[in-house]
């Protein structure tokens, strides 16, 4: 059988017989390192035309027939295997640079989640109206519908600007809204004031937002702060320092 390398290659040219390609597609789905591979040669693909692809395949095959012929043709083959070399490295930085940015994102993915309501209610019947806005904040957050409950978060803080889980919990609501630079300006105001229960999910948030926005100093600013204040999320935030370097 062929090497992966040029199965896949074949596959994405078009260049299978149906009965080839029905093989290759159920190896895809039963072989995931075929499947990782495969996907990273599709991405080099879409970053340059098939054309490109073509003349490169067409450059390559001239320079070898070149050195078969009179020497006075050299400088004319080390010329246009600079060019290649100059476009492979192009195109090598566009691909790096856009599984750079893939990583990343599965990196927010797999440590990203909103973070579970904590507040029940016993009786509403004797609360203040504050407190009754939390109660319909949760209840929309409960049931992920984080537009809504935004809503009701941001009218407790028009009324109680202090209400430091109101905002916390707006916050992820942003997130979740993929509304990433209110997030992050609630999240850094929340980190400034220290003294109360969400300070340290504050801190993990904010890194996450930095680092879905590709904003990677800032994230690892904030995630060498979660190791080195020993916070709870600390073993999480060496794996991503150790991902990103």
């Amino acid at each position: 059988m062929e090497n992966k390398f040029d199965w896949i290659e074949k596959y994405l040219m078009n260049e299978m017989s149906v009965r080839e390609q029905i093989e290759f597609e159920e190896s895809l789905r039963t072989n995931p390192d075929l499947m990782k591979e495969f996907l990273l040669r599709r991405r080099i693909n879409d970053a340059i035309t098939e054309d490109d692809i073509l003349n490169l395949r067409q450059n390559l095959n001239h320079i070898i027939n070149l050195e078969t012929e009179e020497p006075n043709k050299r400088l004319y083959i080390y010329s246009a295997v600079a060019a290649i070399l100059v476009f492979v490295i192009v195109v090598s930085g566009i691909f790096l640079n856009r599984e750079k940015q893939v990583e990343k994102n599965s990196l927010f993915a797999s440590y990203y989640s909103a973070y579970p309501a904590m507040m029940s209610f016993r009786s509403l019947s004797d609360q203040n109206d504050t407190t009754k806005l939390m109660y319909e904040a949760f209840n929309f957050y409960d049931e992920n519908e984080y537009d809504s409950a935004a809503v009701y978060f941001k009218m407790v803080l028009e009324k109680d600007a202090t209400n430091t889980m109101s905002q916390f919990y707006l916050s992820v609501c942003e997130i979740e809204n993929n509304n990433l630079i209110e997030a992050e300006e609630y999240l850094s105001d929340l980190i400034q004031k220290k003294n109360h229960i969400f300070w340290e999910q504050s801190n993990w948030y904010l890194a996450l937002v930095y680092l879905k926005q590709n904003e990677l100093d800032s994230a690892e600013s904030i995630l060498n702060k979660v190791v080195q204040e020993n916070m709870t999320q600390k073993p999480d935030a060496e794996i991503i320092l150790k991902k990103l370097n």
